[in-house]
């Protein structure tokens, strides 16, 4: 007997993406929404890691997640969906691993592995290339509005990540 999954009960439209760095001597990220078509925005970039990040040391990551109904900066509230203040080993071994590593393995050459992530991560470029989100892991039912979802990176350097999504309710 074979169950199907439950369907998605909205669709969603990425609005706006920014990136910045306190030193980007050391970390530098550029990843933006590009249009692919009328309908369609993909991420493409870079994030250029210039120093050792290793399992262990003190590099941390945390993700926090705001709705508004309407879209008014006055309207947001805080969410309880949030990834909170870990080591960013931590992070790429549990939430990156189940939700974001598989919608990047075949339009980016970041971190893909098998069960745990390298130490240290290779210094280098990593370019992102017409990727677009897979939400297979997505929850099944969003209330209707924007979603803000910031990241922060705490270490040697600190870096922010800004996501705005409007999700609008499937007819």
């Amino acid at each position: 007997m074979s169950y199907a999954l439950p369907k998605k009960t909205y669709t969603y439209q990425l609005i706006s993406l920014e990136t910045n760095s306190s030193d980007r001597d050391l970390f530098d990220i550029d990843v933006r929404l590009n249009r692919k078509s009328r309908r369609e925005l993909v991420l493409s970039g870079y994030v250029d890691i210039k120093y050792d990040i290793q399992e262990g040391d003190d590099t941390e990551i945390e993700w926090v997640v705001y709705h508004s109904a309407t879209g008014s900066e006055s309207d947001y509230k805080l969410l309880p969906f949030n990834v909170r203040r870990q080591s960013i080993y931590d992070y790429f071994n549990s939430f990156y691993k189940d939700f974001i590593m598989n919608g990047i393995a075949n339009c980016s050459d970041l971190w893909v592995f098998e069960t745990k992530a390298p130490s240290p991560l290779e210094k280098k470029r990593y370019h992102i290339n017409d990727c677009v989100l897979n939400d297979e892991h997505y929850p099944n039912h969003l209330g209707n509005g924007f979603y803000r979802m910031i990241g922060r990176i705490y270490g040697q350097v600190e870096c922010t990540i800004t996501l705005l999504v409007e999700v609008m309710r499937k007819y």
